[in-house]
């Protein structure tokens, strides 16, 4: 039997639920997109300092992380606009709510943190600031996206729409690169953390000098 022919039996063998169901498939998919991503993000920081942290552990709790970041806090930036939304408010009042959202969705960024915080506090000394690290991130790539946004109109219409989006996602991966590499180059590490330098590799290099 064709390979097609067999993909439509199975999609017509689902129960109906499925397809009656669009906002659960819509919630489905953007769980999955958002773990995914949060995966992906985990793999590249931990191939940079799996020397130094657990590769797995490091990539668990940012993964979970992200997830648990994400999810909280689109749900209380969605809880302030809906009742926003509920109420006959005045456009100034709407931009105190929306203002208000987005410091709500970046202090979300704390699960991120504390997660992270439990596999680096064992070998950093005064770990606990990385708890506030990717808050201080977010409201750094808020402040920058809504600088860019007040120069929209120096931007030619044609492209507005694209630069705007490429900038702002340009922004973000710059921001969420170099803010936890400038933190984990001045982490003090714990006595017992740093790597020993063995008395022939010393001597190695004092003949080499």
């Amino acid at each position: 039997m064709p390979v097609f022919s067999l993909k439509v039996i199975s999609l017509i063998s689902y129960p109906p639920f499925f397809f009656s169901q669009p906002q659960t498939w819509s919630t489905i998919a953007t769980n999955i997109s958002v773990g995914l991503f949060g995966f992906i993000f985990a793999i590249c920081q931990a191939l940079v300092i799996f020397r130094y942290l657990s590769f797995w552990w490091w990539t668990l709790a940012t993964s979970f992380g992200w997830f648990m970041f994400l999810n909280v806090g689109e749900g209380w930036k969605n809880y302030i606009l809906n009742s926003a939304l509920a109420q006959s408010l005045s456009p100034n009042e709407m931009v105190r709510l929306g203002i208000l959202s987005t410091i709500a969705y970046n202090l979300a960024a704390v699960w991120l943190g504390v997660l992270q915080w439990l596999v680096i506090r064992p070998k950093v000394i005064r770990a606990w600031g990385w708890i506030f690290l990717p808050s201080g991130a977010f409201f750094s790539i808020s402040l920058f996206i809504w600088f860019v946004s007040l120069l929209q109109e120096f931007i030619p219409e044609v492209n507005r729409t694209q630069i705007l989006y490429l900038s702002g996602q340009g922004l973000t991966a710059v921001i969420l690169g170099i803010l936890p590499a400038i933190a984990l180059c001045n982490c003090k590490i714990h006595t017992q953390g740093i790597p020993k330098i063995s008395h022939s590799s010393s001597e190695g290099r004092s003949d080499q000098g």
